[in-house]
């Protein structure tokens, strides 16, 4: 477990209309979850956020760390974790991806290099285990203005692990799949 873990929290929600790591399914909020769930397969866990306002929000649930590079997407998220680990490699997962099984973050966990899962022909980029040595790289598309993670992921040598059931990667955009992800039972 050498690993430190962080929470992408720091997207606008602006799709459903409000903070989506607040959305609460069972009384949890959508935070939580993530946080719970990474704390099982990391060293240490804190949580990514694009501004101080949103960091203080988000402070009563765990450390904070504020994007370095504000308003740049999870790129600038990438930079603020691999900026801030104390382990020699990251675990990311996005806030909300609630359905996403600990035991995926585990076999992340134990892998080397850039990984993902790849899920019915689709590369799902988050969750993701890196290496804190890809820094300077990502450091360093932040300046040439890169927002895709996807495709800086592949220049860091993306690895991926097929899986065959895509609903473990299943993210809250709107309130139609908020209301859908609510019906189900998280673990």
């Amino acid at each position: 477990m050498n690993i430190s873990g962080y929470v992408l929290a720091g997207g606008q929600s602006s799709r459903i209309g409000r903070d989506k790591s607040l959305l609460r399914v069972n009384d949890v909020t959508l935070l939580q979850i993530a946080l719970d769930k990474l704390k099982q397969a990391c060293s240490d866990v804190s949580i990514l956020c694009g501004s101080e306002e949103h960091g203080e929000e988000l402070a009563a649930y765990g450390r904070v760390v504020t994007d370095r590079t504000p308003n740049r997407g999870p790129i600038s998220g990438l930079d603020a974790a691999l900026h801030d680990a104390k382990e020699h490699s990251v675990l990311l997962v996005a806030v909300d991806t609630p359905m996403l099984p600990v035991a995926l973050l585990h076999q992340l966990a134990a892998s080397e290099g850039t990984v993902c899962f790849e899920a019915d022909g689709f590369v799902q980029p988050l969750p993701m285990r890196i290496s804190r040595n890809t820094h300077s790289a990502v450091e360093q598309a932040l300046i040439n203005g890169e927002l895709k993670l996807l495709p800086l992921l592949r220049k860091l040598g993306l690895q991926t692990i097929a899986m065959e059931n895509a609903s473990h990667f299943a993210n809250i955009n709107t309130p139609e799949e908020f209301a859908v992800i609510r019906q189900n039972e998280i673990r």
